[in-house]
């Protein structure tokens, strides 16, 4: 009896043994499956794409589930590049001390600007710079899936163009750290997301033209060695200086932006889009080019040339312009000499500039004194007094460089007031 139960529970025990064994494997398959199943799932998500760059922690910010802009590629290229082209033209009407002279008209140019912005966007910043003449708008779209627009001033002749052509350098430093602060993650939209994540077209005239060239090339760099997203970027310039000298001077290093989506217009016989080397495609607006004269090329310059061709009855239609060799180019530093003899010749000694500076401050405070005796009632009076506050301190800041002079302290300690006077109304 008790062989035969010993038997019977050896056999029990080897059958639950046998059972537990299955039944372990069934459970190292299913984990294993499951795995798999887990990992090919994960694969087959896409990987999530760095937004910006956090300057503090030296690392890119993962964007978060469900962001999405719209292709630039998806909008309508006409509607791309008259939005380029009226922005290049809007910048041109913020003022700065040397280009008006009567405090009214100041007010009046500033108020226009600031209450005509392009229709669907508003300001998300504007700057002047006294002393480098750097022109700038940021405009933010009211539809979030339409893309921003950075438009840098340039002038509106050739004459002008050379004189600021000496002014070129500090303009471009500035501009390079522009580009660093696109790929922050510091400088954020109305919806709380960083600018770097929204399509961009950035966009200018002339000298403008040339400086959009270098932030474009810049930062969709920057972009790329931070391995964040590209092709979120489009450059579209008109009549502009081709600014490659200035980003790759050697000629035959490979390009660090080879693919950089772009549209260079010009106009045939323009006299500037003739110097340099562009960056990216150049398409030709096409005139009957023999017997230009001085004031016909100057003409071809300006901006409103542009729009006569490709603005007909109401209709946009870039269409017509033609994809060209970039046109002969003319080395910028053979220029360079030209325009600083220019600079010479036009910029007197240095009691000429302490009078014109000097001008400069009346006409601050005269500005100022407009919106205060308003009592801010007017809608932009508070945007124009941190405008003449933001072009005080840098006034003073130049000033301070000067040699020593006592119409100069004079100045400095007047600046010092009217910053303090305007910020106790603010």
């Amino acid at each position: 009896y008790y062989v035969t139960l010993e038997l019977f529970h050896q056999s029990f025990c080897t059958l639950t043994f046998m059972v537990s064994a299955l039944h372990l494997a069934e459970m190292t398959l299913f984990f294993t499956l499951f795995s798999m199943s887990v990992a090919m799932a994960q694969a087959s998500q896409p990987t999530p794409q760095p937004w910006c760059y956090d300057s503090v922690m030296k690392e890119s910010v993962m964007e978060p589930d469900g962001f999405y802009v719209e292709s630039l590629k998806d909008i309508n290229l006409n509607q791309r590049h008259y939005l380029a082209l009226q922005a290049s033209g809007l910048i041109y009407q913020l003022p700065d001390l040397e280009s008006v002279t009567d405090p009214k008209k100041f007010a009046e140019q500033f108020e226009n600007f600031v209450n005509s912005p392009i229709e669907g966007y508003q300001y998300y910043d504007y700057y002047t710079h006294r002393r480098s003449g750097l022109k700038y708008a940021i405009l933010s779209p009211i539809n979030p899936n339409d893309p921003w627009v950075f438009a840098f001033s340039g002038t509106q002749t050739a004459l002008d163009w050379l004189a600021d052509l000496s002014l070129g350098r500090s303009q471009i430093d500035q501009v390079y750290d522009l580009a660093r602060t696109f790929v922050k993650c510091d400088r954020t939209g109305s919806d709380g997301l960083p600018i770097s994540s929204k399509n961009w077209i950035v966009t200018g005239h002339s000298l403008g033209g040339g400086l959009a060239e270098i932030f474009a090339y810049r930062g969709e760099g920057l972009r790329m060695l931070m391995r964040l997203p590209l092709d979120r970027l489009e450059l579209v310039t008109f009549n502009a200086f081709g600014a490659m000298d200035w980003i790759q001077p050697d000629a035959s290093a490979p390009l660090i932006v080879p693919n950089l989506l772009s549209s260079n217009y010009f106009v045939t016989g323009d006299p500037v889009s003739v110097i340099g080397t562009h960056i990216g495609d150049t398409y030709e607006l096409q005139m009957d080019s023999p017997g230009i004269n001085l004031v016909e090329s100057v003409n071809r310059h300006m901006l409103s040339t542009v729009e006569s061709l490709v603005i007909r009855e109401g209709w946009v239609d870039f269409s017509n312009a033609v994809q060209a060799s970039p046109p002969p180019a003319k080395p910028i530093n053979a220029l360079r000499g030209v325009a600083d003899a220019f600079n010479l010749l036009m910029g007197g000694g240095h009691a000429d500039r302490l009078t014109l500076r000097l001008e400069n401050l009346t006409l601050l405070e005269r500005v100022a004194n407009i919106a205060i005796k308003r009592n801010l009632s007017h809608s932009t009076d508070r945007a124009l007094l941190i405008y003449i506050v933001k072009m005080a301190e840098e006034f003073k800041t130049e000033l301070e460089a000067e040699p020593s002079h006592g119409i100069k302290d004079d100045m400095i300690r007047d600046l010092g007031q009217l910053i303090t006077a305007v910020n106790s109304w603010l």
